[in-house]
């Protein structure tokens, strides 16, 4: 998962890091599909959890520091629109 990541950071190459945090993005994407939450037709708790989650990773200041993250956000739209319609 994307959280046990962040202590794998210093511990695997950096390349690593990143094809599992991509993998882990592309699950969350196959997962919503063409849904509008993650499990029901409203809003749950799950969904403010991943809103939390992809906006910051998204939106915040991450992608400065992570250039891979520009990536992800054009390559997971659904995921994208997910935190635009939250």
């Amino acid at each position: 998962s994307f959280i046990l990541l962040i202590g794998l950071a210093g511990r695997m190459p950096r390349e690593e890091v990143v094809a599992l945090a991509i993998a882990d993005l592309d699950a969350f994407e196959f997962y919503l599909g063409d849904k509008e939450y993650f499990l029901t037709d409203h809003v749950t708790l799950i969904d403010t959890d991943m809103y939390a989650f992809l906006s910051a990773l998204f939106w915040g200041s991450v992608h400065q520091l992570y250039p891979w993250v520009t990536e992800a956000r054009q390559t997971h739209p659904k995921l994208l629109a997910f935190t635009e319609r939250m």
